[in-house]
């Protein structure tokens, strides 16, 4: 167990380098770099993490435990549906901001295969309880009844493809207004249509 100096250290590297990581990309940030930044030698980086791929994976394990216990809060909300995706649509937007396309690539695409296994897991998590949540959505009549689960699902899998779509990207200023684009064409898609509630 860290004492308290070191969960200290520990704490500050965590939070200067996401920053670095989201701006740049975690190749071209050294430990170095991150060091200076947080204001602690090479030595206390290592006494804290491995290597760099430690702390990202670190970083990564904190963003998606994060921004899932933000969507479990927002689903047990007692609001309508269209409120809850509104929710969630801001809440991409707020945690992908300064996001860069370099971090992206790397991460979902270049990344070494831990990264992408612990993706994948903490992704199949996620998805099984977005999925039971369309269920219950969707008997309550707040998502369309002509649309398949299924074809949401898979949708959805098909849009998360789009952010590392190059063709696509370019379309837009940055990547953080893509996220929040895709997300509002994909969650609007599958909801009952206002004149249809009347």
């Amino acid at each position: 167990m860290k004492n308290e100096k070191q969960s200290k250290s520990y704490r500050l590297i965590l939070d200067t380098a996401k920053p670095l990581f989201w701006k740049h990309g975690v190749k071209r940030v050294s430990v170095e770099e991150i060091s200076k930044e947080a204001g602690v030698s090479k030595m206390t980086f290592y006494r804290n993490f491995k290597n760099k791929n430690e702390l990202i994976e670190q970083i990564m394990k904190e963003l998606f435990e994060f921004g899932l216990q933000e969507y479990r809060s927002v689903m047990k909300q007692d609001i309508p549906f269209a409120n809850k995706v509104e929710q969630i649509i801001l809440m991409k937007f707020e945690n992908t901001q300064d996001v860069s396309q370099e971090f992206l690539t790397e991460m979902y695409i270049q990344g070494d295969e831990s990264m992408k296994k612990m993706i994948a897991e903490y992704t199949s998590n996620t998805l099984n309880e977005f999925k039971y949540d369309l269920i219950e959505a969707q008997q309550k009549g707040w998502i369309r009844k002509d649309v398949k689960i299924e074809l949401i699902m898979k949708m959805r899998d098909m849009m998360s493809g789009v952010l590392v779509d190059d063709a696509i990207m370019t379309l837009y200023q940055t990547p953080q207004e893509a996220i929040v684009e895709v997300t509002r064409f994909f969650f609007y898609g599958m909801m009952v249509p206002e004149e249809s509630k009347k």
